[in-house]
C-alpha cells in the first residue's frame, strides 16, 4: 500500500473495506482511471468514483464511458457502484466533489463509522491533489470522523511524456517538467489557502487518524 510521505509513521490497514476509491482524472489521464478499476478489482470498495471531468476531456473522449466501468468491474463478487462527476475542471473542484461525497456516504454509513477513501491519481499531481482534499477535510464539521484518505499512485512510465492532449495543461510535457511545475503550484496555492500546508497537513493526518500512535 502507498503512503503519502511525512514527518511521521503513516498507518495504512490492510484488509479493510474501503467506501470508496476516488479517481481524479487529471488532463484525460486514462492511466488514473484504469489504475482505479485495477484498485477495485482487487480490494473491496462500495463505489468507484470519478470526482470530475472538464469540458475538453469530454470533448475528445479520453476517458472510458460509465456503462464501460460498470461492465469491466461487473465480474466482481461484489460489483462496486460507479459514478463519473460530470462537472470539475480542476483539483479544488473534485477536492469539493470529493467533499460532498463524503457527506452523502456518512449518511448512509452507521454511526461514528469512519469513511475510507483511497485517492488514485499519478505521482506527478499526487502531492497537490492530496494537499488539496487535506485542506477541506481538515475542516469537517459534519457528521461522523473526518474521513480517512489514503493515496495511491497510478502506475505510469518511467520516461516519455504526459498523456492528454490539453496544450494548456501539462500534454507532451516531460515528468520533470510537470514535477517543477506542481512544486511552484502548490506554493502559490498555499498563500491562496486551497493547499495545504505541512502544519496543515500533519494536524489533518492526526484528526484522520492516520499516524502509526493513534489509538481508535
Amino acid at each position: 500500500m502507498s503512503t503519502l510521505a511525512t514527518a511521521g509513521r503513516v498507518r495504512v490497514q490492510e484488509g479493510r473495506a474501503i467506501d470508496a476509491i476516488v479517481v481524479y482524472p487529471g488532463v484525460g489521464e486514462r492511466e488514473r482511471v484504469e489504475a482505479g478499476i485495477a484498485l477495485a478489482q482487487c480490494t473491496y470498495t462500495g463505489m468507484l468514483y470519478l470526482a470530475g471531468i472538464n469540458a475538453a476531456e469530454r470533448a475528445r473522449g479520453d476517458l472510458p464511458a460509465h456503462g464501460e466501468l460498470v461492465a469491466r468491474l461487473a465480474h466482481l463478487p461484489r460489483p462496486p457502484s460507479v459514478e463519473i462527476d460530470e462537472n470539475g475542471e480542476n483539483a479544488l473542484v473534485q477536492s469539493q466533489n470529493t467533499q460532498a461525497l463524503c457527506s452523502r456516504l456518512y449518511a448512509a454509513a452507521p454511526a461514528r463509522q469512519r469513511i475510507t477513501l483511497y485517492l488514485v491519481v499519478t505521482d506527478w499531481h499526487l502531492p497537490r491533489a492530496y494537499l488539496t482534499l487535506a485542506r477541506l477535510l481538515l475542516d469537517w464539521r459534519e457528521a461522523g470522523p473526518v474521513p480517512r484518505v489514503y493515496p495511491w499512485s497510478a502506475p505510469r512510465r518511467l520516461a516519455g511524456t504526459l498523456s492528454g492532449t490539453n496544450a494548456n495543461h501539462y500534454a507532451g510535457a516531460t515528468l520533470s517538467d510537470a514535477t517543477a511545475t506542481e512544486y511552484q503550484r502548490i506554493l502559490a496555492y498555499q498563500q491562496k489557502g486551497d493547499v495545504a500546508t505541512y502544519e496543515e497537513l500533519l494536524a489533518y493526518l492526526q484528526r484522520a487518524g492516520l499516524f502509526a500512535s493513534d489509538a481508535e
